[in-house]
């Protein structure tokens, strides 16, 4: 089989240009304007940290865990992830996280604000949080 001069491909046809023009192809090729930059609440680091808790997931993960938390810095929009293979690991994984952060950054924790999704809630997370001078606000969940 002999190939046509200008074809690629064989079997596919040339396609012949037009003049015409697609008003959304020239409007999705627009360049918007820049978002605005985030206004941090906090003034430095961990002064303000979100956190949230995620699960159960199925499947589970080949470690075994169900259950991912996360902790969200409102100065610097940095995200650490923990897994966790059942809720009741959630204050002993947020102590870890206290512990590396605030060596890390030689600043201490401040303000942890959660949502009302019932994790964050018990005696032993308010009794720590009270110990470490850290104020837990609760969001709607």
């Amino acid at each position: 089989m002999l190939m046509e001069k200008n074809k690629m491909v064989i079997g596919i046809p040339k396609l012949e240009h037009t003049s015409r023009i697609c008003e959304v192809c020239v409007m999705v090729k627009q360049h918007g304007k820049p978002f605005l930059k985030k206004s941090s609440k906090a003034s430095q680091p961990l002064d303000l940290v979100y956190s949230n808790m995620c699960g159960p997931i199925s499947p589970t993960s080949i470690g075994g865990s169900r259950y991912f938390l996360t902790f969200t810095d409102d100065f610097s929009g940095k995200i650490w992830v923990y897994v966790l293979k059942e809720k009741k690991e959630l204050l002993s994984k947020f102590k870890e996280f206290k512990n590396l952060v605030e060596k890390q950054s030689e600043c201490k924790l401040k303000c942890l604000r959660t949502d009302k999704g019932g994790e964050y809630i018990s005696h032993d997370f308010d009794d720590y949080c009270k110990e470490n001078g850290i104020v837990h606000q609760l969001t709607m969940p």
